[in-house]
């Protein structure tokens, strides 16, 4: 059997851990735990929470302290020791550790590195800011990084003038693993803004991955880049590249329909904000938070991606309902994605960052989470016995799963 086709053998995921980011400054950012546990009386129910104190810490992305047994293959004994999640706060620069054990439903907060320490300690502060997300080669000894933009542009949201001046990232980063030198950079084109999620090849000896561009300044499309180790005239390792191989085009819309930013512009930028590659690496699910969908491509050629199946929920015109209340229109849409080992089951969030959120959608996100089945026919559904609504003033960003080998843990 081919040892990176994943999926076999895999227990179903139990729980899922959400970030759960205060809207309020006054309150608590948390880690909420939601029940996934099919059959389960409590499935589809927050089940249990840890709180983060000395707000606000602006909880966005955070992740498990080592790999999944089968997530990193390359690594002996990945899955020892994995029970703490690491949780940066962007505004606070606090770091976080969250013990799931013993009781995986009342995880604890057991350590908290506040920034005065994080500063004496490495010289650096607020993690995760403009350098957004890291992927690794270590097959072929290199790390990619890619930009999105200064902290007070993520702070304060987005302005035209920001936008123009370039001051949103639109280079992807080469470094050396080893030495951690840097070793090239990658423009992807001057009207690219905001390169986000990376999604590298899980078989370490596949030398590609995807990177995500969340809008253009020529027409707000959306985009998708394949990065690639390129080879020499005499067939030698060469360098690094890209190119783009997935363009979501803006939707035309009813000016009246649309917030105060994009009204003058008459249309709906997709905004892709997340992607996520399967554990054998054929699909790539993408979220458009603008439009509010989600798509899934099937990448088994990773130059030549073919669209799948699509669902929608949410939007900023669409406001597509969810089948559990097909009455009640959504807003927000997907964002954070976090995916079953074997593929089949996606689990979504609809925030994105307090001041974007006002930005795109000034009612107010109310801050749900969905589940997505991928049948064996192709086809795409959201399940109608999942939505978890949040409470007022809660904003959900990144989801991880338990007790499962997910493809992003």
């Amino acid at each position: 059997m081919d040892p990176f086709r994943f999926g076999t053998g895999c227990s179903v995921e139990q729980l899922a851990y959400v970030g759960l980011a205060a809207e309020n400054v006054r309150r608590s950012d948390s880690i909420g735990v939601v029940d996934t546990t099919p059959g389960s009386a409590a499935f589809g129910q927050v089940v249990g929470r840890v709180e983060l104190p000395h707000g606000p810490n602006r909880l966005l992305r955070f992740g498990w302290n080592v790999c999944g047994p089968r997530g990193c293959r390359h690594a002996p004994r990945p899955s020892e020791g994995r029970r703490y999640l690491v949780v940066p706060g962007t505004t606070s620069s606090r770091i976080h550790l969250v013990d799931t054990q013993p009781d995986p439903k009342a995880p604890r907060l057991v350590t908290v590195i506040d920034d005065a320490d994080e500063m004496r300690r490495t010289g650096y502060c607020a993690p995760q800011h403009y350098a957004h997300d890291i992927a690794w080669h270590l097959g072929h000894g290199t790390m990619i990084t890619s930009e999105s933009a200064r902290p007070d542009v993520l702070e304060h949201g987005v302005s035209s003038k920001l936008l123009v001046d370039g001051e949103h990232g639109r280079w992807l980063h080469v470094w050396d693993a080893r030495t951690r030198a840097h070793r090239q950079a990658i423009d992807l084109g001057g009207g690219q803004r905001m390169v986000l999620r990376l999604e590298p090849a899980h078989n370490p000896m596949r030398a590609y991955g995807f990177a995500s561009v969340m809008f253009s300044l020529v027409d707000l499309s959306a985009s998708v880049f394949l990065w690639y180790l390129g080879r020499d005239a005499a067939g030698g390792r060469g360098e690094w590249k890209a190119q783009r191989v997935i363009t979501l085009r803006a939707r035309p819309a009813d000016p009246t329909r649309l917030p105060p930013l994009l009204r003058e512009l008459r249309v709906v930028p997709p905004l892709v904000t997340d992607i996520r590659l399967s554990a054998d690496d054929q699909s790539l699910w993408v979220s458009c938070w603008g439009t509010g969908e989600m798509r899934r491509y099937d990448v088994a050629d990773p130059f030549n991606p073919v669209l799948a199946g699509v669902v929608r929920l949410g939007g900023i015109v669409r406001r597509a309902a969810h089948p559990a209340s097909p009455d009640v229109g959504r807003n927000g849409g997907p964002q954070m994605i976090d995916m079953s080992h074997d593929g089949r089951r996606v689990y979504v969030t609809n925030a994105l960052h307090t001041h974007w959120d006002r930005q795109f959608y000034p009612d107010g996100i109310r801050g749900w989470m969905a589940k997505v089945d991928a049948r064996t026919n192709g086809r795409l559904e959201l399940d109608p016995s999942f939505f978890v609504e949040f409470e007022d003033g809660m904003r959900p960003h990144q989801v991880r799963l338990h007790a499962v080998d997910c493809a992003g843990n």
